[in-house]
């Protein structure tokens, strides 16, 4: 309704922005390996890329899943000491679109090494492509779901982004996923579930 529109945008506006900082840390690590995985590119040392992306996507993960999962996790508790009670009703928003960052930390690496290999028309695609998908979703959830259904267009268009990059990381580059990655995801995941099942313990404690 017109009358709640501001409104909803307001809280879909800030939840969306909170969740968007933990995009800090996958940066911080970019900015750390990216000279060094052109340089490799550069010297055509493709066995070395692959390790040193490994490298990078482990500690990636290792620095940003913990805050994450905690985001995600007292998501409207975070948003009320913040901004106030009127804002709790962002936290599906910012769960929702905090597990669609996942989808975009997870795959920074190959993004980096695909910028190491100036293949930037690619990546520009792939983002042309899933901004496209993420405009489709909006006017199909939006109807339906509001502020929710916008932050489930934006994670499902992180998923096909993810997938995208998997696919022009193996492609053109040979690199897969370490297994490590794959177990901190687990890790994270049981430790979402725990903390979901002892939050009204942890939270009546405080």
């Amino acid at each position: 309704p017109a009358a709640s529109a501001n409104g909803a945008i307001a809280i879909y506006s800030l939840a969306t922005t909170l969740a968007m900082n933990v995009m800090v840390f996958p940066g911080a690590v970019g900015g750390i390996f990216m000279p060094l995985i052109s340089r490799l590119v550069g010297t055509n040392d493709m066995d070395s890329v692959r390790k040193v992306m490994g490298t990078a996507q482990r500690w990636t993960l290792f620095i940003t899943l913990p805050f994450a999962v905690v985001m995600v996790a007292f998501s409207s508790e975070m948003l009320v000491v913040l901004y106030g009670q009127g804002y709790a009703g962002g936290a599906a928003v910012m769960s929702i679109f905090m597990l669609g960052m996942f989808f975009s930390f997870f795959t920074q690496v190959i993004a980096l090494a695909l910028a190491g290999m100036r293949l930037v028309n690619l990546e520009f695609k792939i983002v042309l492509a899933t901004g496209a998908l993420n405009v489709i979703l909006n006017f199909l959830f939006i109807p339906v779901l509001g502020i929710e259904g916008s932050a489930l267009a934006s994670a499902l268009s992180f998923a096909v982004s993810m997938l995208l990059f998997c696919h022009y990381g193996w492609k053109l580059i040979g690199f897969r996923m370490p297994a490590a990655a794959y177990r901190m995801v687990f890790a994270g995941a049981a430790t979402l579930v725990l903390l979901f099942l002892i939050k009204s313990i942890v939270l009546s404690a405080a």
